[in-house]
């Protein structure tokens, strides 16, 4: 304990917006799990969703690479998009899907906005941060 460090490395602002958008985005789907009556193979997607956006949230916030990040958050919408695709074709509502839609054209946005950050293009390492596992 006496060579403990707090690990709490600085992201940019426009990081931690996306946090937010996705702590957001988190809760709304929670409360709508806890309200709607699905089939065990729909909640199993909807649980997927929820733990990839929270664990890509968090590497994020943790300062991960950008480049690195843009993998893991593709394979996400990849996912998310073919869960659009399969509630469409259950006749899921379309309020419901126009919602997720939205959702996903938001995340595109953003996530464009973040690679245009300064130090966040894809041949880039990051914004200059390091974390002490890497640095030790």
């Amino acid at each position: 304990l006496a060579s403990f460090e707090k690990y709490d490395p600085r992201v940019p602002r426009a990081v931690s917006i996306y946090g937010l958008f996705q702590l957001l985005a988190v809760v709304l789907l929670l409360v709508y799990m806890q309200q709607a009556e699905q089939g065990y193979w729909p909640g199993v997607a909807e649980w997927a969703l929820l733990l990839a956006t929270t664990v890509t949230t968090a590497m994020w916030l943790e300062g991960q690479r950008p480049r690195a990040m843009m993998r893991w958050e593709g394979l996400r919408l990849v996912g998310l998009s073919l869960g659009l695709l399969a509630g469409w074709g259950a006749g899921i509502a379309p309020v419901f899907l126009w919602l997720a839609l939205g959702y996903t054209l938001c995340n595109i946005a953003l996530l464009l906005y973040l690679l245009r950050l300064p130090g966040t293009a894809w041949g880039d390492d990051g914004y200059g941060i390091q974390s002490a596992v890497q640095s030790s």
